[in-house]
């Protein structure tokens, strides 16, 4: 399979999705879309669920390696984090999700939205979710109260699925306004998200 096919027929797909939702999708639209022969499309896919599987987990992938990276010095503390070590953080280690995001922006959009494919977005809530909880250990166990978290793990899977669900949704709102909406905005409203309650900014505002 040449990149330049791959790619073709991908872009197809993405096409088709701006033009109808993804239950009404046939294999014809991705085709047509794509402006291939169906011979073509048949020779790399078998039916248009392939190639949206093909998009999805390579998007998955470069989604869990940025996530990754970013977590990395999250982890060189050696002590619960503070506001102004999230506000560090955020404001100098979050570059490749939001490298990730912007580069993939078109893709994402289409792919979230009411055409598209719902699991995508609970795929990477569930991913992100999983990588916090581990984190929050990591921050529980420096202190020495992991029986906290074990007491009660329904809060606790809650809180960090809360937390990953709000981080996605903010950083997908960004690259869906991205023409108004900078990357230091999307860092602004990433700080928010984690450190201010809306009780606190409908109290206190936005300083």
């Amino acid at each position: 399979m040449t990149y330049d096919t791959n790619n073709r027929l991908k872009h197809g797909l993405i096409k088709a999705l701006t033009l109808k939702p993804l239950y009404e999708l046939k294999d014809l639209d991705v085709i047509n879309c794509a402006e291939v022969a169906p011979a073509t499309f048949y020779k790399y896919y078998a039916n248009r669920k392939e190639i949206l599987d093909d998009v999805e987990e390579s998007l998955i992938a470069d989604f869990k390696k940025a996530v990754s990276e970013d977590l990395k010095v999250w982890y060189e503390l050696k002590h619960s984090p503070s506001k102004k070590d999230v506000d560090r953080l955020l404001r100098d280690n979050i570059t490749s999700t939001l490298d990730f995001f912007a580069k993939n922006s078109e893709d994402i959009v289409i792919l979230v939205s009411n055409n598209g494919d719902p699991l995508l977005r609970n795929k990477m809530v569930e991913i992100l979710s999983t990588r916090l909880s581990h984190l929050f250990i990591y921050y529980f166990k420096i202190y020495q109260q992991e029986k906290m978290l074990q007491s009660k793990p329904v809060l606790f899977h809650f809180l960090s699925y809360r937390e990953a669900n709000d981080i996605v949704n903010t950083l997908i709102y960004w690259v869906r306004y991205k023409d108004q909406i900078t990357i230091n905005d999307a860092r602004e409203y990433l700080l928010f998200t984690l450190t201010k309650s809306a009780y606190e900014i409908t109290a206190h505002g936005f300083n």
